[in-house]
C-alpha cells in the first residue's frame, strides 16, 4: 500500500566499536584481516552501483572468530536519495573518507592497548593507507585499498593467508 520497509539478517557478534573498546582490542594481523574484508564488502558493493553512505564502527559487526558483516548497506543513501543529488562517485568516495576514519580509530586503539605486533614498514603502509583514505580522493577505490590491506596480510602471515572455510550456499570466505 505505498509503504516501504527494510528487512535485514540477523547480525552476530559484535560491533566494531564495541570490540575496539573492549579489553580484547583487535591485534594487529585482526586489525588487518577486518579492514580487508570490510574493503571486500565495499570493492563488492561499488562494483554493482551500490554504495554505504554512513560507514562508521558502529555499523560494522564483528563475530568472535573475527568475521566481519557491514551492516546497513545503502540504507543511508536509499533514504537520502529523495532529497539530494549527490553522485555515486561521491558517495563511494564517501565510504572510503569514512572507512580511513573507521581504520584509523581501529588502528589508534589497537596502538593504545599495545597489540601492535607490526613492523615499522608495516605501521608506515597503514599510516599511508589511512591519509589517502582521509584525502577522499576519487583516484583511490575500494580494490586498491582491498590489494593494499591484502600485502599487509601478507607480511603477517608469510607465504600465504589461511583460508576459512565457512561456506553459506556456495561463497567461501577466505581470511
Amino acid at each position: 500500500r505505498g509503504q516501504l520497509f527494510f528487512v535485514t539478517e540477523r547480525l552476530t557478534g559484535i560491533s566494531l566499536s564495541q570490540r575496539i573498546e573492549a579489553d580484547d582490542a583487535l591485534l594487529w594481523d585482526e586489525l588487518a584481516d577486518v579492514g580487508w574484508q570490510i574493503a571486500s564488502t565495499l570493492q563488492h558493493a561499488h562494483n554493482r552501483g551500490l554504495t554505504h553512505g554512513a560507514l562508521t564502527l558502529y555499523a560494522v559487526y564483528v563475530s568472535a572468530d573475527v568475521r566481519v558483516v557491514v551492516a546497513d548497506l545503502g540504507v543511508h543513501r536509499w533514504l537520502a536519495s529523495s532529497e539530494d543529488s549527490v553522485s555515486f562517485v561521491e558517495y563511494a568516495t564517501k565510504d572510503l573518507r569514512d572507512f580511513g576514519r573507521l581504520l584509523k580509530a581501529a588502528v589508534q586503539r589497537t596502538v593504545d592497548c599495545g597489540k601492535v605486533s607490526a613492523t615499522t614498514e608495516q605501521m608506515r603502509a597503514m599510516d599511508e593507507l589511512i591519509a589517502d583514505l582521509e584525502t577522499g580522493s576519487s583516484t583511490v577505490s575500494a580494490r586498491d585499498v582491498q590489494g593494499r590491506l591484502g600485502r599487509m596480510l601478507l607480511d603477517v602471515a608469510g607465504d600465504s593467508i589461511e583460508m576459512v572455510d565457512a561456506r553459506d550456499g556456495q561463497q567461501l570466505a577466505r581470511r
